[in-house]
């Protein structure tokens, strides 16, 4: 019953493959582990670990006046606590447990495997462990799932080696992380159950060894049977403990699940994840399960040596070997199949018995390792086709639309802020979905949940009313929904029920995903129509036929403060209006329709003094009310919102406000009241930009179908170049071109660099050169600091006689101070030349 031993003439090989491997395992976890929005379940880890340790053990949950218990035990909390205080509550931080816990299951598995049938069964089970799609899947995830599995994993080998051994160290170890593993997940106990009956197997193919004496050989059996008695009777008591808390809870999103149906979802998730659709990958399951079929079939026919050595083996040793692998799989599904059976439904995916996982990839390295002995073209077949499935499923986890997030709450708060403006509430669907949005937004509208119960099940009609005219009282001017996960609080829908028949609809977007579909919905409390316009001062009339009797515009020069003023209109001396860059600038109109309308779009537009558009917002006045349904001689208010983008440079700017036919584009013509001369574009005034008081995140500040940069450009120690883009694609001698640029102060610059822009022809020759400030307007580098975001848009004129043809545009970085174009840096190479190409347009 010798362990194999470590090292030989191979070791150093073998276990820097091993390290390759966790750390390619590692690697893969973390790959663009933030570009999923937490959900609903991963927020509720949040929750718990922002708690102190006292209301973490406490197992409880409360969400306004609603209090209930979790379902999950308390260690992984503890240490995502300990996680957060030391790394913050990004993304990463909080999915960093979950990618550690499945990278170190790659070692154990080699370990085990060599256990089970050798060096090549490992390394089998071990690599193919590194490219599980299931486990990629919750390694990429802020719950208990790898750590538990990793648990499982660890009390298995440590079970193996303390009765194959009779060692007490690591009959130690396996009451250690199976006490870890009760304490990560209560379900946990269905893996001990199986280990129990694998540790009775292990117990009776043990061979005592020579030497021993009958007395101290009794004394090791006893010692045994006492932690193994031990375990049982902790597993009894957390079972019952689990069965009563969870007939407890209310069974929202949970119902029966047939056993053929769980054995399915079991064996697809096991092989490809849960990227694929698995009606249409079935056959690929089945060669995942004939490969684990064959290793369970090579453990009978030949058991592990360590069990039977050289003798035949007893009918003991024969079965150890496949419930190891077969045993630890199906006793989780038919222990919460039989639950379901009799208590009540629990079953709600998979992920409830990921903890048996590394049995199945141990199954599948055990049964390479079969085929190999028998013919190696069948293993080498089979390996390639298993890790060819693996991969395309990995590859659809990264790329395909369906699998982008579960519940995009980060699109959803980054909706509401680009679009929010002061005077604006947000209402969200019920308490408990306040964590994962809260995580994102980073605006300064109140939030309120309604209804104002959270978990518990269809509310009265009169709550949710009440709830939500405390809310539309207030006089808030446009109420948000996010609208996510109702079957707990809001199962009927009474929430957007009542806002249908109270509210005009504004706008509306969906943001899907492979979980719970998220909902931002604007409402404007009321109706937007004022009966008949009253008689007195007009401001001007569109075309003859829309009269424009007031506008206002409201900014929000600093937070909580709110700022009004009517407009002269027509360029007259005006005091500006100010507000922040991120903020959105509010013109409240009031209408009075002259005559019958057509169907009409407002746009606003803030431009600098050389005529660069900054931002524009068109947009129907309403998209539920057009303006064809006006009533002749009704006033109707309207309010038209454009966001001044993060990132904006502080100065000067001008508003202009422009009413056009959604058909044609035609602009309308106004005349002021007083006479003059018809416009098509009215000039609302000055608007001075200050720097935001928060620092704008940089997916905020990229222009929309501007993304980020795979490798950014470095200039110089100073500056950074996070994304570019050159427009448009065709321009005319004569006519402009435009770099969008999205800088990143890398520290505070030493000088005020410029922007050096140079016109190449198809040979390469500089036939046009401009020099701009980085952001094309009077914004001094020197006044920005270390870490700070800016958005650039260079306007370079084109020649009259600027020659036909392919135009490559080079940026380069020029330090007037120093007199000196500062190198440019990419990746890991710190010097690539003095000149970056960001884009290319076509002259003609």
């Amino acid at each position: 019953m010798t362990a194999p031993r470590e090292g030989g003439a191979g070791g150093w090989p073998r276990r820097s493959f091993l390290v390759g491997l966790t750390l390619a395992a590692l690697a893969l976890y973390l790959f663009r582990a933030e570009a999923k929005s937490i959900w609903w379940d991963e927020s509720l880890s949040l929750y718990r670990a922002q708690l102190d340790i006292p209301s973490i053990l406490s197992n409880r949950i409360t969400y306004g006046t609603t209090t209930t218990v979790d379902l999950h035990p308390p260690l992984y909390f503890l240490l995502l606590h300990g996680v957060i205080r030391a790394l913050g509550e990004s993304d990463l931080a909080l999915r960093l447990p979950s990618a550690f816990c499945g990278a170190l299951l790659v070692p154990l598995l080699y370990a085990m495997g060599r256990r089970l049938r050798g060096e090549a069964a490992g390394l089998a089970a071990a690599g193919l462990g590194t490219m599980s799609p299931f486990v990629l899947w919750y390694a990429q995830e802020a719950r208990m799932y790898t750590m538990v599995t990793l648990l499982g994993l660890l009390s298995l080998y440590c079970l193996w080696r303390a009765v194959a051994e009779q060692d007490w160290h690591w009959a130690l170890g396996l009451g250690l992380s199976a006490a870890a593993g009760l304490a990560t997940q209560y379900l946990f106990v269905l893996v001990l159950a199986a280990q129990g009956v694998l540790g009775a197997l292990l117990w009776a193919a043990r061979r005592p060894g020579t030497g021993v004496s009958a007395s101290r050989e009794s004394r090791r059996r006893l010692s045994m049977v006492l932690l193994g008695g031990l375990l049982l009777l902790v597993a009894v008591g957390v079972y019952a403990r689990t069965a009563w808390g969870l007939k407890a809870q209310p069974a929202a999103g949970r119902e029966f699940v047939p056993l053929p149906e769980m054995l399915r979802d079991t064996l697809n998730s096991f092989s490809l994840g849960a990227s694929v659709d698995p009606q249409a990958a079935w056959p690929l399951d089945l060669v995942f399960l004939a490969v684990f079929l064959a290793g369970v079939y090579a453990l009978w026919r030949r058991p592990p040596r360590a069990l039977a050595g050289d003798a035949a083996p007893t009918l003991a040793a024969r079965l150890a070997g496949p419930w190891a692998l077969l045993g630890t799989v199906l006793t989780p599904v038919l222990g919460i199949w039989g639950y379901s059976l009799l208590v009540g439904p629990i079953y709600m995916g998979s992920r409830y018995v990921i903890m048996s996982s590394p049995a199945f990839a141990l199954g599948l390295g055990v049964g390479i390792d079969a085929l190999r002995c028998w013919k190696k073209p069948v293993a080498a077949l089979a390996a390639l086709l298993l890790v060819a499935a693996m991969g395309v499923s990995t590859y659809r986890y990264f790329t395909h639309p369906a699998y982008r997030t579960k519940e995009d709450y980060s699109s959803a708060a980054r909706l509401v802020m680009a679009r929010e403006a002061a005077g604006d509430a947000i209402l969200l669907t019920a308490p408990e979905n306040i964590t994962a949005f809260a995580h994102y937004y980073q605006g300064r509208l109140p939030v309120f949940p309604v209804p104002s119960v959270a978990l518990s099940g269809p509310q009265r009609p009169e709550r949710i009313e009440a709830d939500l005219r405390a809310v539309v009282e207030q006089g808030y001017r446009r109420v948000w929904l996010v609208h996510c996960r109702t079957m707990f609080s809001d199962p009927e829908e009474a929430v957007t029920a009542w806002l249908e028949s109270h509210a005009l609809l504004l706008e509306r977007t969906v943001f899907p995903s492979v979980g719970s579909p998220v909902t931002v919905s604007a409402w404007l409390p009321g109706s937007p129509l004022e009966g008949t316009a009253p008689p007195g001062a007009v401001r001007g009339v569109y075309d003859g036929r829309l009269a424009l009797q007031e506008v206002t515009l409201r900014s929000e020069p600093a937070p909580g403060e709110v700022t009004e003023r009517q407009p002269l209109l027509a360029g007259q001396a005006d005091l500006p209006a100010r507000t922040e860059a991120g903020r959105s600038i509010t013109v409240a109109l009031h209408w009075s329709a002259l005559a019958p309308l057509g169907r009409y779009k407002v746009s606003l537009r803030l431009y600098d003094a050389a005529g660069v558009v900054w931002a524009q917002q068109d947009s129907l006045p309403y998209m539920y009310l057009s303006t064809e349904e006006w009533p002749v001689g009704s006033a109707v208010r309207q309010d038209a919102h454009l966001r001044v983008p993060p990132g904006t440079p502080p100065g000067d700017y001008r508003l202009q406000f422009v009413l056009y036919e959604e058909a044609s584009g035609r602009a309308l013509p106004f005349r002021k009241a007083d006479g003059g001369e018809e416009v098509t574009a009215l000039d609302l005034g000055e608007v001075t930009v200050v720097r935001s008081a928060e620092s704008p995140r940089a997916g905020d500040v990229l222009a929309e179908g501007v993304e980020r940069a795979r490798v950014p450009a470095r200039f110089g120690r100073d500056l950074e170049l996070w994304a570019w883009q050159a427009g448009p694609e065709a321009a005319s001698p004569g006519g402009r071109i435009f770099l969008h640029l999205f800088w990143r102060a890398r520290r505070a610059p030493a000088e005020d660099y410029q922007a050096v822009v140079n016109l190449c022809d198809e040979a390469g020759r500089i036939w046009h050169t401009e020099t701009h400030s980085l952001t094309g307007g009077d914004d001094a580098p020197t006044d920005w600091s270390a870490g700070e975001l800016r958005r650039g848009i260079v306007a370079v004129d084109l020649p009259a006689d600027a020659p036909a043809g392919r135009t490559t545009v080079h940026l380069l970085v020029y330090a007037p101070a120093s007199q000196r174009f500062l190198w440019v840096g990419r990746g890991p190479w710190p010097w690539t030349g003095r000149q970056l190409t960001v884009g290319a347009v076509e002259v003609r």
